[in-house]
């Protein structure tokens, strides 16, 4: 029989607790809850919430949760809570001297986190790029040996200027059936600024070298990408890791990289959560309370290598209003007619861009 259907319950240690999974999925018809939640000490805090449920051809897969209540508690009596999600706690005044625990109360259960010691962040030194004769490389260079136990998580935030990848300079007379010149072309939509928030850990293991890590390589973009036709800025945050966590994150990275939900299966992952109103309930997730250091790295255009633009549509006198009227318009002459393209084609803001420049959403410096 496969093996994934009851939760032991077992405390492997006194200051901090973990309880490992096995669930038979041949018995397991439940939805467990899912509690995954990033405490930054000094900073925004997320906990994302979700039910495993099982899938008809075997499996698993996650369902949002959106009723909840979380409540971050210190103890020192402080609380923190967020009653909307995405579920996002303002910690920038929380004190790293406090020991900090989660409350969850969802389907009128209560679910609660160990009380965790935050763990000092680990001291960036650098942030440097370079580039082959395709990609461009991010690496980052810090300093984990105070109070780091030899595991970190990356994550960044990124701003970039780019461009459209074409100029709009015809225009589409609907009266005549025509394409005409634009006398004086609309240049504002051309140039914009995008930005992504809060990529996806990257998990650093850097016991062998005593808590120091160089030059460690975490981002690659290609050199045509967008990223750096002008400025690109990004935001490096790294925090330290329990052993414990690193092992978690570490098994649930694993299970994605084998093309099914969960391979190894999820159930297998450690968990300090339980249900305060049922022990024997299962709950599956991790909670992390930590400090974190930042960075910011800035890259000109000097990697910048000009790709293909996209392939724009050719279309025939006859089929232009057709092509009008799906949002298509014209762009530039092609060797085979006149080139048509949707708005992202040529306007920068239609591509996900804005015309301002955005800025970071930087976290305490402590």
């Amino acid at each position: 029989m496969k093996r994934f259907a009851t939760y032991i319950l077992t405390a492997l240690a006194a200051c901090a607790c973990v309880y490992p999974l096995d669930i038979d999925t041949e018995e397991y018809s439940g939805n467990t809850l899912v509690v995954d939640a990033s405490i930054i000490i000094g900073g925004k805090s997320t906990v994302t919430l979700s039910h495993l449920m099982p899938l008809d051809g075997g499996g698993f897969t996650y369902a949002g949760d959106g009723n909840a209540e979380v409540i971050l508690e210190s103890d020192q009596g402080d609380k923190y809570s967020d009653s909307t999600a995405p579920y996002t706690i303002n910690t920038a005044g929380a004190s790293a001297a406090c020991k900090y625990r989660l409350v969850v109360k969802c389907d009128g259960k209560t679910y609660c986190s160990d009380w965790i010691k935050p763990l000092p962040a680990p001291k960036i030194s650098d942030v440097s790029f370079s580039a082959d004769e395709r990609t461009v490389q991010v690496s980052v260079s810090a300093n984990g040996q105070e109070g780091g136990q030899g595991y970190a998580a990356i994550q960044y935030d990124e701003i970039w200027k780019f461009h459209a990848e074409y100029v709009r300079i015809f225009d589409y007379n609907v009266l005549n059936n025509s394409i005409d010149p634009i006398q004086e072309p609309d240049y504002t939509y051309y140039i914009c600024w995008n930005k992504s928030v809060n990529v996806q850990e990257t998990l650093v293991d850097y016991t062998s070298t005593g808590g120091i890590v160089t030059e460690f390589p975490f981002l690659t973009f290609p050199r045509t990408n967008e990223r750096n036709q002008y400025e690109y800025d990004i935001l490096v945050k790294i925090r330290n890791l329990s052993p414990e966590e690193f092992r978690y994150f570490r098994h649930l990275e694993e299970g994605a990289g084998n093309g099914s939900l969960f391979s190894p299966e999820p159930g297998n992952a450690e968990s300090n959560v339980i249900c305060e109103s049922d022990p024997s309930e299962k709950v599956f997730g991790y909670v992390s309370v930590s400090c974190q250091d930042y960075y910011i790295a800035t890259l000109d255009s000097r990697y910048h290598i000009y790709g293909n633009p996209g392939r724009l549509t050719s279309v025939d006198p006859e089929d232009y209003y057709k092509y009008y009227s799906m949002g298509y318009l014209p762009v530039n002459y092609s060797g085979n007619g006149i080139g048509w393209g949707t708005p992202r084609c040529y306007n920068c803001v239609s591509a996900g861009g804005t015309l301002f420049k955005p800025s970071f959403d930087l976290p305490n410096a402590e």
